[in-house]
């Protein structure tokens, strides 16, 4: 596991020196999001050993923030579209 993280870790990083020299900010930027976060895990499993839970938990279910948001969306626009209709609904029988 440890070799596994860090020679993701080290292909990050070579790749990011690749885009910020070629000045491709986006990818440099995804670049160095990858080696924070797998030198993170590589810093947690060298430190405290591998530990199967944070990486179950990690991949159950990684877009929690989207999940929330999403259901606050869908919420709110069905609770609108009730009240709009429930005002223009009678207006449009009498017509």
């Amino acid at each position: 596991m440890l070799e596994t993280q860090r020679k993701m870790t080290e292909i990050a990083y070579e790749r990011y020196l690749i885009h910020t020299a070629e000045k491709d900010f986006v990818r440099a930027n995804m670049d160095s999001w990858i080696v924070e976060y797998t030198s993170y895990g590589f810093h947690a499993t060298a430190s405290e050993g591998y530990k199967f839970p944070k990486d179950l938990r990690d991949l159950w279910f990684p877009l929690k923030g989207f999940a929330i948001d999403m259901c606050v969306i869908v919420g709110f626009s069905t609770l609108m579209t009730f009240f709009v209709a429930k005002k223009l609904l009678p207006r449009l029988e009498l017509q």
